[in-house]
């Protein structure tokens, strides 16, 4: 149902933002969102770490001017699930 939808990455990105528990969002179940909240998670940690900096992957842009951007996109990229 969620595989042609225009929306599945807005609708998944909804969901994941207002922690919704139940149901099919953006073509993912729960635990499939819980997975990728914690590796999020994850990668904000690790980005920090790095960085040490609390960093955001909100605003990838603001990364962009950052001498440590390919570092991060490396440590993002590796670890994104969908």
């Amino acid at each position: 149902m969620c595989a042609g939808c225009v929306v599945k990455v807005d609708c998944l990105e909804y969901a994941l933002e207002n922690g919704e528990k139940f149901g099919i969002w953006g073509g993912a179940s729960e635990r499939e969102r819980r997975r990728i909240r914690r590796q999020r998670r994850l990668d904000r940690q690790a980005a920090t770490a790095i960085t040490g900096t609390p960093v955001s992957f909100q605003d990838d842009k603001d990364l962009a001017d950052d001498d440590t951007a390919p570092q991060l996109d490396r440590v993002v990229n590796d670890n994104r699930l969908f």
